[in-house]
């Protein structure tokens, strides 16, 4: 597990990443990677991130940094693993938001 979280000098936290085509003045600058074999991408939505419990405590993209760290890097697995701690986290409280998850693992690479 790589982390790569939006840092400074980057378009903003990974909590507070402004909407595309909010900001009419919003520049974004390109990032580069290189992907290798076994490598996982994960990005979610604002609704798991925001989420808050009963005691008004938000999800936060800390939690889901340690779900990543701590889990096999198998898309269907680290997808299940994040939505089911993220169900007990939030306990009876309402869903704010919409969900999206998405998790590609690179197999094999053409250079």
């Amino acid at each position: 597990f790589r982390p790569h979280g939006l840092g400074a000098g980057a378009i903003g936290s990974a909590d507070q990443a402004p909407f595309f085509g909010i900001h009419p003045d919003l520049e974004i600058r390109p990032v580069y990677y290189r992907w290798k074999k076994g490598d996982l991408l994960f990005a979610c939505s604002d609704g798991i991130v925001e989420q808050r419990d009963g005691a008004g405590r938000m999800f936060g993209a800390e939690r889901v940094e340690e779900l990543l760290a701590r889990t096999l890097p198998e898309p269907a697995k680290v997808n299940r693993e994040i939505l089911h701690y993220w169900e007990n986290f939030r306990e009876d409280c309402r869903v704010a938001d919409d969900l999206s998850l998405l998790s590609v693992q690179f197999e094999s690479l053409r250079t």
